[in-house]
């Protein structure tokens, strides 16, 4: 028996709000249209060492390991971008391309101090993004639900 038991309803598949917090490493389209990703999409997914969902006040806790973190570009040159957290801090991301002013971008990469990373990879999420409940996620990911999300 699953633990969150997925439910039919007028001949859909309903899942409980929690099955749905991960969303946010989904790209944009993903989201959009949840029930035409497959799970083998994420077969091939390295789960050895994952990143783990921060905000800002949260990175001094993982310096050094790898992250997952959604920020507000505010300038980028020459690969260094600076940009806002979820949570209204400035942090410094080493390793992007040009990426479009005032839009919201998921950075996985290292830690390197209290406010720089150095990103691995990256997903635009466009100009518009609810924050507060990524904040809430951060939370709950590295709280009281944390066995959920590692």
């Amino acid at each position: 028996m699953s633990l969150f038991p997925a439910k039919r309803k007028n001949n859909r598949l309903r899942f409980p709000l929690c099955c749905f917090l991960c969303a946010f490493s989904v790209s944009n389209y993903a989201i959009a249209n949840a029930r035409r990703v497959s799970f083998q999409q994420f077969q091939g997914m390295d789960m050895s060492n994952p990143a783990v969902f921060v905000n800002a006040q949260l990175i001094p806790n993982f310096t050094g390991k790898k992250v997952r973190i959604v920020v507000q570009v505010n300038q980028c040159d020459g690969g260094v971008a600076t940009a806002k957290s979820t949570d209204d801090s400035q942090l410094i991301i080493k390793g992007l391309p040009q990426v479009p002013i005032m839009n919201f971008i998921e950075v996985i990469g290292i830690a390197e101090s209290s406010n720089s990373i150095d990103a691995e990879i990256w997903t635009d999420f466009g100009n518009t993004f609810d924050t507060n409940s990524y904040n809430q996620l951060c939370q709950l990911a590295n709280g009281e639900f944390k066995g959920l999300f590692l």
